[in-house]
């Protein structure tokens, strides 16, 4: 799954992480690091002259559940995701249909609920 995408001196830089642990980093589409992780490792790689660390941690702050570190040069670097951009209208989207489906279903399993309860109640008194 792809985790970000960051626009880096006229290169596209993505990070993808399998189901399996196995986390990548792509620029232009070929394959510049790869390693397994669970929860996240560096990876290393170079724009010219300029050394690159992209550390993906464990974060409960966006919708993806990981957050991007990235360094140029030992500095952080404050990059704007293009991928989790787009991921939080989508995620918006279906959290707003899961939110109607689980009310209508909730409301519509309450209601019967309680219709029979005073069902059984009038059988009672």
């Amino acid at each position: 799954m792809k985790y970000a995408e960051f626009h880096i001196e006229n290169q596209i830089v993505e990070v993808f992480n399998a189901a399996t642990g196995v986390e990548s980093v792509h620029m232009n589409g070929e394959e510049i690091s790869k390693g397994y992780s669970f929860f996240g490792r560096d990876h290393f790689f170079q724009i010219g002259n300029d050394n690159y660390i992209i550390r993906p941690t464990i974060s409960f702050k966006n919708n993806t559940g990981m957050s991007i570190l990235l360094y140029k040069n030992g500095l952080p670097l404050t990059l704007e995701n293009k991928f989790s951009k787009t991921l939080r209208s989508k995620n918006r989207i279906a959290t707003i249909i899961v939110g109607l489906v689980v009310g209508l279903v909730g409301g519509f399993i309450f209601g019967y609920t309680l219709t029979k309860f005073i069902q059984w109640l009038g059988t009672v008194v």
